[in-house]
């Protein structure tokens, strides 16, 4: 299997926080002296991101990949971020909203990667979900698609 890096549709919008960690007061030869560290974190209010992957049958023979290892994997990126949440991403914050899942008819695939990729148009929105596609299909190629 292989996964692309994520890249956004659009410029995003990076803020930074600053958070001020204070402890208990420490004792010292001249008094009490209060003890704080400034934390500074980034966080990216909205954003639609985009990932390709593809599965090379003849690699995935060679190491005993099955179609339940490829189910899982399909799996796995329907629920990605489930159960993912950190303190500059809350639960809820971040989701996947499509899957587009495209099983060719042979081993060497129908069409090349990139023919079946750019049957996808996806342009950024400024309003939820930041995103829309426009499907144009290839004969005898259509993709389940997963809308969360």
């Amino acid at each position: 299997m292989s996964l692309w890096g994520a890249t956004s549709l659009d410029v995003i919008d990076v803020q930074e926080i600053i958070s001020i960690k204070s402890t208990n007061l420490n004792e010292t030869e001249k008094g009490r002296k209060d003890s704080a560290s400034f934390f500074h974190r980034y966080m990216v209010h909205k954003a639609a991101y985009v990932t390709y992957g593809s599965i090379y049958c003849q690699l995935a023979e060679k190491n005993n990949f099955t179609e339940e290892d490829a189910e899982k994997i399909h799996q796995a990126l329907i629920t990605l971020f489930e159960g993912d949440a950190a303190a500059m991403r809350p639960a809820g914050t971040m989701n996947v909203q499509k899957v587009y899942w495209w099983k060719h008819n042979c081993k060497t695939g129908q069409y090349p990667q990139i023919k079946v990729f750019k049957t996808l148009d996806i342009q950024p929105q400024k309003e939820y979900p930041f995103f829309t596609v426009t499907e144009t299909l290839l004969p005898d190629l259509t993709p389940e698609v997963y809308t969360l």
